[in-house]
């Protein structure tokens, strides 16, 4: 639903609200966020503090900064991976390393491990 739809129905929705968080309840109702739920109903009338909508912005920017730096770890961790083997494979077959020696076997792995 757009904006002029909510806004033509969300007078009815006002009067008809019981809870006490009228932002987290229109947020829920029509499906926006709480920044676009805070703009909305400052149109109908509704009164919300600027300390309110400082919260839920910075709320909003900590999420975005931690989703950031999950992806990132992930990316790096990744690469990391992908360099480890491509070391393994440069140097595992090479003969003239001095721990290489044709006694050795490879410890026996658990069914299902890499």
């Amino acid at each position: 639903m757009r904006r002029p739809a909510r806004l033509a129905t969300a007078a009815r929705w006002l009067a008809s609200y019981g809870g006490k968080h009228v932002v987290h309840g229109y947020a829920r109702w029509y499906g926006v966020d709480r920044l676009c739920a805070i703009k909305e109903l400052r149109l109908l009338g509704v009164a919300v503090s600027q300390e309110y909508e400082s919260q839920i912005r910075g709320t909003l920017e900590r999420r975005a900064e931690a989703r950031r730096l999950r992806r990132n770890a992930a990316e790096t961790t990744a690469a990391d991976t992908v360099v480890d083997d491509a070391f393994l494979l440069e140097f595992a077959d090479d003969p003239d390393d001095d721990w290489f020696t044709p006694e050795f076997t490879p410890s026996p792995r658990r069914p299902g491990t890499p």
